[in-house]
């Protein structure tokens, strides 16, 4: 684990700001992180197999200077932080990941396009290709972070693969001193429609009860540092995606935390539609952990 102790952020001027800058200023204020603001300039298409000598080119230059002094501009209005500005010509998804490895980012901060379309994480293609693809922890802001977020819904599925989302969550529930809820949906293994269901009596078929997963609780407490936090476990039965947002809109989540390549078809669905699907209907801020993460502490 390591400490939080930078944040790179996304920032594409052909979107609304506000909120992302907000969301970063209150992030880095509470963690004591700095931050890096990112613009990367795509140049038109045609030009991506030449990038090289594009990004030499006197108006691309020129195009990235004016975007730095408009970073330097947004930088100004998050007083009291390290602040540094970033601007880079490339494929925004590639580049930002890469700017961020570069300077040695632990987490990204992305907003979400007003101009996607569907079948991009519901958030636009440069920030659902960086959330597919990223090695670090992503924060997509759909909408303004809380000051101080007081509620937090974590997803796990018992794997070693869901852990770092765990440990993501305990670390911030730790830092904003917030309730943190681990959640655990249990999925049928079979559907049971029309006259079968009526006969069966029964619309589902589950492997086993919640009651049956207590031996997973313990083994998850018993795994993590969870020592002055004030959390509950839960499991629900249903769909993972619907489950998921419907358990975070009923806590008032200030942050919904889930991971990616679990062993089961919850955080299988997540490399996938279902993806999509959670950051679509899930209205607040979504922190997306890949199992390879490094889980900073606080």
């Amino acid at each position: 684990m390591h400490k939080l102790s930078r944040i790179g952020v996304g920032i594409d001027f052909r979107e609304k700001t506000d909120h992302v800058i907000e969301s970063a200023a209150r992030l880095a204020r509470s963690s004591g992180a700095a931050v890096d603001l990112i613009h990367i300039l795509r140049p038109p298409p045609i030009y991506d197999r030449v990038l090289v000598q594009v990004r030499e080119m006197p108006d691309i230059d020129q195009a990235l200077g004016r975007a730095r002094e408009a970073l330097r501009s947004l930088a100004a209005t998050m007083s009291g932080l390290e602040v540094a500005v970033h601007a880079q010509a490339g494929i925004p998804e590639v580049e930002m990941l890469t700017q961020a490895a570069e300077i040695g980012d632990d987490m990204l901060l992305v907003g979400p396009s007003t101009r996607h379309r569907p079948g991009w994480f519901g958030v636009g293609r440069t920030a659902g290709r960086i959330v597919q693809h990223a090695r670090l922890p992503v924060l997509v802001a759909k909408g303004t972070l809380a000051e101080k977020p007081g509620r937090i819904v974590a997803t796990t599925d018992f794997s070693d693969a869901s852990h770092a989302a765990v440990e993501e969550a305990i670390a911030l529930a730790k830092l904003w001193e917030a309730e943190l809820l681990l959640l655990h949906v249990l999925e049928p293994i079979l559907h049971l429609q029309g006259l079968t269901a009526k006969i069966a009596g029964e619309t589902d078929v589950y492997a086993v009860e919640p009651d049956d997963l207590e031996p997973e609780w313990q083994s998850l407490a018993e795994r993590f540092d969870l020592e002055g936090v004030r959390y509950i476990h839960k499991v629900v039965k249903g769909e993972a995606v619907e489950a998921i947002v419907e358990a975070a809109n009923e806590a008032s989540a200030d942050l919904l935390v889930v991971g990616t390549h679990g062993r089961t078809a919850l955080t299988k669905a997540l490399l996938g539609s279902s993806a999509e699907a959670i950051l679509e209907d899930c209205g607040g801020p979504v922190l997306v952990v890949p199992s390879s993460s490094d889980a900073f502490s606080t």
